[in-house]
């Protein structure tokens, strides 16, 4: 910033007082003129125009818009005699509008600043003002009904400030106003009868306020000129008048976000020019051929580019003429109603398509082949019907998609390699269908994906390292499948990770210590696997952690004692029964001091390994009154053969260990004394029976260590699987 001497300043600033006759000063976007001024606020002489200094006296024209003016707005601006035009717009002014104003004003730009105050009533008291554009501003208060006065205003603008109050009566005195826009403020109440009658209005915007009441069933006939209508988000209600196509020059209809009821009429297809109808969040009913007219009627609109009708009341089957819109169509929204039938095979007619969304509804069938020509998609959402069939693999062809929903259908089959072709997919969610077979190892080489739940499906197979290419990945669903394998420890390279959940699986192997380096992690679910060994240290340093479940798996060892693991409501850790220590209130049994004698007997255990399976389902004996004395007081638990027998045809070994629900787990408690603590049961082997497999079940008798592992079945059965610790 160049900074002059006074003297310097006189210099500089003197012509200023000879421009008596200027007219016109233009320094509109005047920031980086030169190398040497560095912006409007180096010129020393703006200070002098600032200040109302300077012999100005018949300047019409002044444009000091788009700027880095951050002052409080200059009265003495407003008050230059000849002043026509002041365009301050798209600064960063504060304070509020003066009061006092030439009367020459005719066009008032404060736009995009900081501006805020009221609007002062003086304003309508400026008999030439024409055009004022306040919008963007922080001004509080009423619309003064001054503005009524102001008889040759054709624009006023008031969008997006705080204004309040009901709209004054006297706006629509001005059959001159063409353009009126009071949206996004606090407005409220029925709009006065006279805003109806502006029959020079082109734009007519009162969206996003607290307006209520009905519009008029002649609304269509006293706007004939109407161009543009926002009244979306407020509270009007009653029927869409069927006067409404008679504004015959209607480019946009916005009337979502409010209350009205019965059917849409089918007069909208005589608006040759429309483009853009939204009429979302609303009542709105079709529920036979007559009624969803309004569907077929729009095929003549060879304009149209939105058509968004989700969460109204339409029901019935959807029209095939859905497929007849015009092509240069760019958004469809018909999801949250209870539209049937099947999707039309034409629907790949509509080659502009941008935006598809039919979710939460009843349709049925599969998705057409035809979709594959849709090749502009980028959001494609059909969650939530009955649809069934597999997916077709023509969705590869969509490569502009970047979010797709098909979640809670019935879709079956696999997963169609091609979707690996979808490079600019961030969202994919494919949960609750039928889908099997392995997750295609395309799927794990997209480059762009973010959220990805492919959860409560029957999809097998390993989790292959591929998955190392999710660079940006913030969530993934793998819950409730059939997925086996281990934890690919590649996973660490998905840096981005907030969200893992692989619960319900038959997942196996250990926790890769490379999960530590997931730093972003937010939720962690792992529960309801098949892992083993300890539970990495380096878990406990994850300080964004705020939800970890490991519970009913086979890990075992002590539970670190940092992060995640000192919250106790935000860790499960049940149903494995080899962890120990950890903080008091996991209520985990103190980890064993383990002597060099116990730890010489250790040594001897991978021979005894050999000697018997890996997994025990079930334990019996044949002769009950052969068991020794010494053994039965140590709390053997004897299982007949037919028990054996019964349990295996029936697949449910808990009966083995004398429990299958958890009233039976508690009465085994007498047998197995520390089931609830850490189960570190002994195994007594008959040598001369083992190979017919007469097995002794104990919890005194040290010769091998076990884990009893408690699952839950989805019937709320408790089953047991005894496993072996070497």
């Amino acid at each position: 910033m160049i900074q002059a001497s006074s003297r310097d300043t006189r210099e500089e600033t003197h012509w200023i007082y000879n421009l008596d006759r200027l007219r016109v000063w233009d320094f509109s976007r005047i920031y980086g003129i030169s190398s040497t001024i560095r912006g409007i606020r180096s010129f020393n002489w703006i200070g002098e125009i600032w200040q109302g200094r300077g012999n100005l006296t018949f300047l019409h024209h002044l444009d000091l818009s788009q700027n880095q003016f951050s002052d409080i707005i200059p009265p003495s601006l407003f008050r230059l005699p000849r002043l026509h035009f002041l365009n301050l717009s798209l600064n960063s002014l504060h304070g509020e509008i003066p009061y006092n104003m030439s009367s020459s004003l005719i066009t008032l730009d404060l736009n995009g600043n900081y501006i805020s105050g009221s609007i002062p009533s003086s304003l309508g008291y400026l008999s030439k003002l024409s055009f004022v554009y306040l919008f963007n501003n922080s001004l509080t208060g009423r619309i003064p009904p001054s503005l009524g006065n102001l008889s040759s205003l054709q624009h006023l603008d008031l969008y997006r400030n705080q204004l309040e109050g009901s709209m004054p009566e006297e706006i629509g005195n001005h059959p001159s106003l063409e353009y009126l826009q009071v949206s996004g403020n606090k407005l409220s109440g029925e709009l006065p009868a006279s805003l109806f009658n502006l029959s020079s209005a082109y734009a007519f915007g009162v969206a996003g306020n607290n307006f209520e009441g009905m519009i008029p069933t002649t609304f269509g006939n006293t706007l004939p000129n109407l161009v543009g209508l926002l009244i979306g988000l407020n509270q009007f209600k009653g029927p869409i008048p069927a006067s409404l196509p008679n504004a015959s020059k209607l480019y946009i209809i916005d009337m979502s976000n409010n209350k009205f009821n019965g059917i849409i009429p089918s007069g909208l297809g005589r608006l040759r020019g429309l483009s853009v109808v939204k009429l979302e969040y609303n009542q709105l009913e079709a529920n036979d051929h007559s009624s969803w007219q309004f569907l077929d009627a729009l095929t003549n609109c060879s304009h149209l580019k939105i058509l968004s009708l989700l969460d109204n009341k339409l029901s019935g089957t959807l029209p095939q003429s859905i497929a007849n819109l015009s092509t240069t169509v760019q958004w469809v929204t018909f999801n949250f109603n209870q539209i049937s039938g099947s999707i039309p095979s034409g629907i790949g007619n509509l080659v502009n398509l941008i935006t598809l969304t039919l979710g939460s509804n009843l349709l049925t069938g599969a998705i057409p082949e035809s979709i594959g020509k849709l090749a502009r998609l980028e959001l494609l959402n059909l969650n939530h019907n009955m649809l069934t069939k597999t997916l077709p693999s023509s969705i590869g062809n969509l490569t502009q998609l970047e979010y797709l929903r098909l979640e809670n259908n019935g879709f079956e089959g696999p997963i169609p390699p091609s979707i690996g072709n979808l490079n600019s997919l961030a969202k994919l969610i494919i949960h609750e269908n039928n889908l099997n077979g392995n997750i295609p190892k395309e799927v794990f080489g997209l480059p762009s994906i973010l959220i990805l739940s492919l959860a409560f499906n029957s999809l097998t197979g390993p989790i292959p390292s591929e998955i190392a290419g999710w660079k940006y990945l913030r969530e993934l669903y793998f819950l409730e499948n059939s997925l086996f394998g281990e934890i690919p420890s590649s996973m660490s390279a998905c840096v981005r990770l907030e969200v893992l959940d692989l619960s319900s699986n038959f997942i196996q192997g250990t926790i890769p210590p490379s999960m530590g380096d997931l730093k972003g992690l937010i939720r962690l679910d792992l529960s309801k696997n098949y892992l083993t060994g300890k539970i990495p240290e380096a878990l406990g340093m994850l300080r964004s952690l705020e939800y970890l479940n490991f519970s009913f798996n086979r890990l075992v060892g002590e539970v670190p004692r940092e992060g995640i693991f000192l919250n106790t409501t935000a860790t499960s850790l049940q149903g494995n029964y080899g962890l120990c220590g950890g903080v008091l209130d996991l209520h985990l049994p103190a980890c064993p001091h383990i002597s060099s004698s116990e730890k010489r007997r250790k040594l001897r255990l991978p021979l005894l390994a050999i000697l018997l399976p890996s997994m025990c389902r079930g334990y019996y004996r044949s002769n009950r009154h052969s068991v020794p004395s010494s053994v039965a007081r140590a709390g053997i638990l004897a299982i007949s053969r037919g028990q054996w027998h019964s349990a295996k045809s029936e697949g449910r070994f808990g009966l083995l260990c004398g429990f299958s629900t958890r009233q039976g787990l508690k009465s085994s408690l007498p047998l197995i004394k520390s089931l609830y603590q850490l189960i570190k049961l002994s195994f007594l082997v008959d040598g001369n029976r083992i190979r017919n497999r007469f097995f002794l079940f104990s919890h005194s008798l040290p010769m091998l260590e076990m884990m009893v592992i408690v699952v839950k079945d989805m019937e709320g059965t408790i089953g047991v699987e005894c496993r072996i610790v070497v």
